[in-house]
């Protein structure tokens, strides 16, 4: 498996704020990411997992209406690196299974973004 973010290929990045997801897409490329797939629906989010190998996940954790675990837990289960983003202060009501998923807050910042890649890939949560 790979280790490091100058090694990822391609990344999904589900996020639905337009703004956002140029800024953490611009993030993922500057820290050595290969691709960055970006989806602003879980529909899209879908159709790159179909059609794409995928090395890691940046998930918004709120989409709309919609929430974002189900998609990671399908991922995790196969052994993928996800992270979620959240803008909101309360993410400890993440669905049970995935607590040891690393968490970003927005505003995020490269740094956070890549010490949270670390932590999805070691496997560990972040404080």
């Amino acid at each position: 498996m790979k280790t490091s973010l100058t090694s990822l290929e391609d990344i999904l990045l589900l996020e639905d704020d337009a703004l956002i997801s140029l800024d953490t897409e611009d993030m993922l490329l500057s820290l050595g990411a290969g691709r960055v797939h970006v989806a602003h629906s879980l529909d899209e989010a879908e159709g790159i997992i179909a059609r794409q190998k995928l090395d890691a996940a940046v998930l918004d954790l709120v989409i709309g209406a919609a929430r974002s675990e189900d998609l990671a837990r399908r991922l995790v289960e196969q052994s993928m690196p996800v992270i979620f983003a959240s803008g909101y202060g309360d993410v400890g009501a993440i669905a049970e299974g995935l607590e040891h998923v690393p968490t970003v807050r927005k505003p995020y910042s490269a740094q956070a973004l890549e010490a949270a890649l670390a932590a999805a890939f070691s496997g560990y949560k972040m404080n």
